[in-house]
């Protein structure tokens, strides 16, 4: 795993990030008191995550839930800049969660292209295609 944020005795210097960082790239969705968006979860840490939204981000303070992957993690909106937010999560993930996540980013393509093979091969069968997330 790759972290870009300081350890140790420099983390505190930094005054910022409590836990490694992980760089990943996946689909989610983020529901809040004033509706629903879809999401890029771009870093993962165990206290937080960096999100990119398809339009403005919630105001600061917001409250959410963050769904992606087999994760649902509930916090607020931290910081913004352009089209992208931090959260800080309210109960952490564990570090073999995190770990987790970026092996899900990591092997993403791949997953899709095997369910993607799953829909096309049932339909050339003429079988009922497989559903969304199988395979």
């Amino acid at each position: 795993m790759t972290g870009t944020a300081s350890f140790g005795a420099n983390a505190a210097l930094a005054g910022r990030r409590k836990s490694r960082r992980a760089t990943i790239d996946l689909p989610g969705s983020v529901e809040m008191v004033s509706g629903f968006a879809r999401v890029r979860v771009l870093s993962l840490s165990a206290n937080g995550a960096s999100l990119a939204f398809g339009e403005e981000p919630p105001k600061m303070g917001a409250e959410l839930v963050l769904t992606f992957e087999r994760f649902e993690c509930f916090g607020r909106v931290v910081w913004r800049r352009g089209d992208r937010a931090g959260i800080a999560f309210y109960d952490p993930l564990s570090e073999d969660e995190v770990i987790e996540a970026r092996h899900a980013s990591d092997t993403l393509h791949e997953r899709e292209a095997r369910r993607l093979q799953s829909i096309a091969r049932a339909w050339v069968q003429g079988g009922p295609a497989a559903p969304p997330g199988s395979a």
